[in-house]
């Protein structure tokens, strides 16, 4: 095995000639010395007008004050007014049955309040004393549930207590842009100009017409399930057997459906309620306003100039149809109740004295549908009118039909 030697001066050489290619460090650079700069009394003034770049910036709190007052949104939860108007109808109902309880039960303890007459033009939901005043005081209870809820919502919005009591008076001052409870008041001048006001009332007063409906027609539903169920239980075989439960079954279930039908139509309404307060908040200027008007004046005159058509027709006819069809179940829901209080005695006892010798509900019932014979009675007469109108417009006749 043979081993190569180098000589010393060519050993050195290498070395040294890595340490003088390798790259100079930065503490071993030699450092250069900045030119110093004349600046000028021009570049002085120019540098002057520049702003300058860490200056500090409008905070973002005066910027969204800004924006909040371009721009308002009406919350009807965070408005006292409307809380008070709430409350204000609970409170005087439990007033009222504080009153009742009060004298029923000094009445009960020391005869104190009562009399030795019967009271024969009030009705009475207790059989006894005792039930009556079990009764209030379930309904009270109800009330103040009632009552907290609104307390306890009226809180979490960051109301202040006290300005949602509804026993403390109002001091008179002047009708605010959006109050809570006053969106229905009379319209001013300016209400008029904005179309879209005016249009959002518009359907206010459609989805209050709707409401109706679906109330009367809960009513109606509500009062059937009564007379079915009075029925169903006189059946001597519904204890053993339950005959005509199933038909109790589903008149429940349809009266559940139309009150979650009420709900959503309240809930509309509110919406729009809201939608118009914040209308009013931000209303727009004079002149903008009367280029709406302008505009939805001809568009009116456009609708006003086109011919009535079969929509136009099915719409009022749908309407009076429905009335009448109301109207008719109406009638016969009154005359099978004046049948059964002509059969039948009711449950409770004091109600079924106080109708044996008054008659009350049987003569209330009969002049009803009087009434009522004469409301169907004028509904026709309106539909032959309107169909009359229809032939002389030259109008389809099946345009009458549902």
């Amino acid at each position: 095995m043979r081993f190569h030697t180098f000589p010393f001066p060519t050993i050195v050489l290498t070395l040294a000639w890595c340490v003088l290619a390798a790259p100079a460090l930065p503490q071993d650079r030699p450092e250069k010395k900045e030119a110093k700069r004349v600046w000028t009394n021009d570049e002085l003034q120019h540098l002057a007008a520049r702003p300058l770049a860490n200056a500090a910036s409008p905070p973002a709190s005066e910027e969204s004050a800004q924006t909040a007052s371009v721009e308002k949104h009406y919350v009807r939860a965070k408005d006292p007014k409307w809380y008070v108007s709430q409350l204000k109808p609970l409170q005087a109902q439990t007033e009222q049955i504080d009153r009742e309880l009060r004298t029923l039960r000094r009445a009960r303890k020391d005869g104190r309040g009562t009399t030795g007459t019967f009271a024969l033009d009030q009705d009475t939901e207790g059989v006894t004393t005792d039930a009556e005043i079990q009764v209030l005081e379930v309904r009270r209870k109800q009330l103040l549930l009632r009552i907290d809820e609104l307390e306890e919502q009226a809180r979490h919005n960051g109301l202040d207590p006290g300005s949602v009591r509804a026993d403390i008076p109002e001091a008179p001052a002047e009708p605010t842009e959006a109050p809570g409870t006053a969106l229905h008041s009379d319209k001013t001048a300016t209400d008029e100009e904005d179309p879209q006001i005016a249009e959002t009332e518009s359907s206010i007063e459609q989805e209050k017409k709707q409401l109706e409906r679906a109330q009367k027609e809960k009513e109606l539903l509500q009062r059937t399930l009564d007379l079915q169920r009075r029925q169903v239980v006189a059946n001597p075989e519904y204890l053993t057997r339950h005959v005509g439960r199933s038909k109790l079954l589903w008149a429940e279930k349809e009266i559940r459906e139309k009150e979650e039908e009420v709900q959503a139509e309240q809930q509309k309404i509110a919406d729009l309620e809201e939608h118009l307060a914040d209308l009013k908040l931000n209303r727009p200027p004079k002149e903008a306003s009367e280029a709406k008007r302008a505009a939805t004046e001809e568009t009116g005159a456009k609708k006003d100039k086109e011919e009535k058509n079969e929509a136009y027709w099915r719409k009022r006819f749908s309407e009076v149809h429905y009335k009448m069809r109301i109207a008719q179940k109406e009638l016969d829901l009154l005359q099978r109740e004046w049948n059964v209080l002509l059969l039948q005695d009711d449950p409770n006892p004091a109600k079924a004295l106080r109708q044996s010798i008054t008659r009350k509900q049987i003569n209330e019932h009969r002049k009803k549908i009087g009434e009522k014979k004469a409301e169907i009675r004028q509904l026709r007469q309106e539909q032959s009118d309107l169909e009359d109108e229809l032939r002389h417009s030259g109008g389809d006749a099946g345009w009458s039909r549902e």
